[in-house]
């Protein structure tokens, strides 16, 4: 029992290890400038990324009365960076997304006399890595992982046996279906038919072409 702890354990701790490794080389794609008309994202890893999406939100501000200062917020809008997406970020590039339209509830917001869009913008941008894993990122905050691929040790007991049973079931079908259209119910009877079937074309060919002791012995 204290063996089979301990192997469990490092086996935990290897999946813990990798996963936190691949959370890493997600964290190596990055913002390094961002302003109110555009942002920059960069690949610091040894790979390309691919798909690179980003999106943009910030309040919208009105005044507190006809002629007070704008420090209500009304409501937010958001912005789709420009090209979207960017399709492949190779290792050590950059590429600048830019806010062509900022949008609201009602459709789009600027500056006016009545509305101000707040100078703090939150950026959340998406990425697929060479593993085809999707991440995204708010900000340079830690990377999240969303879909592809499961990281090591995301994987748990339910989902395997699940997954253990799906192919079984699949396996058990395929060999049925099979067998109803006359190729043999398992693995090992397809096999013998195909060795049968060979031995009966080769015992054919033979006789065919008159050699031996049967073939006279048929003629007869």
């Amino acid at each position: 029992m204290t063996a089979l702890f301990i192997a469990l354990w490092q086996h935990r701790a290897a999946h813990e290890s990798a996963r936190g490794d691949e959370v890493e080389r997600a964290a190596l794609t990055a913002i390094t400038a961002s302003d109110g008309a555009s942002v920059t994202v960069t690949n610091f890893g040894r790979t390309p990324v691919f798909d690179v999406r980003v999106e943009a939100w910030r309040d919208v501000i009105g005044r507190d009365d006809e002629d007070g200062p704008f420090i209500n917020v009304e409501d937010e809008a958001y912005a789709l960076g420009t090209p979207s997406p960017y399709r492949v970020l190779a290792p050590g590039k950059s590429t600048t997304f830019t806010y062509p339209v900022w949008k609201g509830a009602d459709g789009p917001v600027e500056d006016s006399d009545d509305y101000q869009l707040s100078s703090v913008i939150q950026v959340l941008f998406r990425f697929s890595d060479a593993a085809g894993r999707r991440w995204e990122r708010q900000e340079n905050g830690r990377a999240r992982f969303v879909s592809g691929f499961a990281l090591p040790g995301t994987i748990g007991p339910r989902r395997r046996f699940r997954k253990w049973c799906r192919n079984r079931w699949r396996e058990l079908t395929r060999s049925l279906k099979f067998g109803l259209r006359g190729k043999g119910f398992t693995r090992r009877g397809r096999a013998r038919l195909r060795d049968g079937k060979a031995l009966v074309s080769r015992v054919h060919r033979w006789y065919g072409q008159g050699y031996g002791w049967v073939g006279s012995r048929r003629s007869r």
